[in-house]
């Protein structure tokens, strides 16, 4: 849940891998990517929390992507998760609703 998290908040911010890693006074932005990546587990959770303006508890255990992301990314996500016929199926049923 921590890796998708990391990866989610830094994209919602408009941040780059290496914009973490200068706040964090790092020389490069692999260590960040391979927290991203879920290769190793942060020891700055504090740090990361205050740059992203979360609890420690929500960035640690909850699905953040679910609670912060808007209805228009949710179902962009669904859309690009779908196979061609479903994304027509899709499309066709929004194209209903909305008339």
């Amino acid at each position: 849940m921590l890796a998708e998290n990391l990866k989610f908040l830094r994209e919602k911010n408009n941040y780059y891998q290496k914009d973490i890693a200068k706040k964090l006074n790092r020389k490069t932005n692999s260590t960040i990517s391979d927290w991203e990546n879920g290769k190793y587990t942060p020891s700055l959770v504090e740090e990361l929390a205050a740059i992203y303006h979360v609890g420690i508890d929500e960035l640690l255990k909850e699905d953040l992507r679910e609670k912060y992301q808007s209805p228009s990314d949710q179902l962009i996500e669904i859309y690009e998760s779908l196979d061609t016929d479903k994304q027509a199926q899709l499309l066709h049923y929004a194209q209903d609703l909305k008339e």
